[in-house]
């Protein structure tokens, strides 16, 4: 698992605004993927339905 600085948990303003800028890409992004704190590929919410679609 990564190390996060600062740690996991922090109430750091900045970090906080970070989180809710990752966050609205995770959700509204055309992109498959978007990375996390760490760097880490996340599937966003696109990502995630057309890995689920049966269709594909």
């Amino acid at each position: 698992m990564a190390e996060f600085i600062p740690p996991l948990g922090t109430a750091d303003p900045q970090i906080f605004m970070d989180n809710v800028r990752r966050l609205d890409q995770l959700m509204q992004s055309t992109e498959l993927t978007f990375p996390d704190r760490a760097g880490e590929q996340l599937y966003t919410w696109r990502g995630i339905h057309q890995k689920s679609d049966p269709a594909e």
